[in-house]
C-alpha cells in the first residue's frame, strides 16, 4: 500500500470512529433529559470524550506523526485501563469494547505513522 493511501484510509477510518463516539455521547443519554434537541443539549457533557476524539483526529489530519503518536497512545490507555475499570462487566461486553473503543485509535495510530515516514 502506497504512504499516501495508508494516511488516507487512517483520515477516514479515524473520522468514522471519532464521528460515531461524538454522536454516540450526544443522543445516548438525551431521553433522560426528555429527548429532542432539550435533551441533548442537557446531555452534551456526555460528547466530551467523543469531542476529543474529533480534535485528536484533526491533530493527526494536519500532523501524522504527532497524530499518530497521541492515537497510539490513547488506544493504549484504552486497551489496558477499560478492562481494569470494567471488572463487573462480562468478557464478551470487555471483548467489544476493546474492539470497537480502543483497535480504532491503535490501528490508525499506526497508518498515520506509517504514512508520515518520509
Amino acid at each position: 500500500m502506497k504512504r499516501k493511501t495508508a494516511l488516507w484510509i487512517a483520515r477516514i477510518i479515524c473520522l468514522i470512529w471519532a464521528g460515531f463516539w461524538a454522536w454516540f455521547g450526544l443522543v445516548s443519554g438525551s431521553e433522560a433529559y426528555g429527548g429532542g434537541i432539550q435533551g441533548i443539549i442537557k446531555n452534551s457533557p456526555n460528547a466530551l470524550p467523543g469531542a476529543a476524539f474529533l480534535l485528536i483526529t484533526w491533530i493527526a489530519w494536519k500532523k501524522p506523526q504527532i497524530g499518530g503518536m497521541v492515537l497510539i497512545v490513547i488506544g493504549t490507555i484504552i486497551a489496558f485501563g477499560y478492562p481494569l475499570m470494567a471488572s463487573n462487566f462480562t468478557i464478551y461486553v470487555i471483548i467489544m469494547m476493546e474492539l470497537t473503543f480502543a483497535l480504532p485509535p491503535l490501528l490508525v495510530g499506526g497508518l498515520f505513522l506509517w504514512g508520515s515516514r518520509e
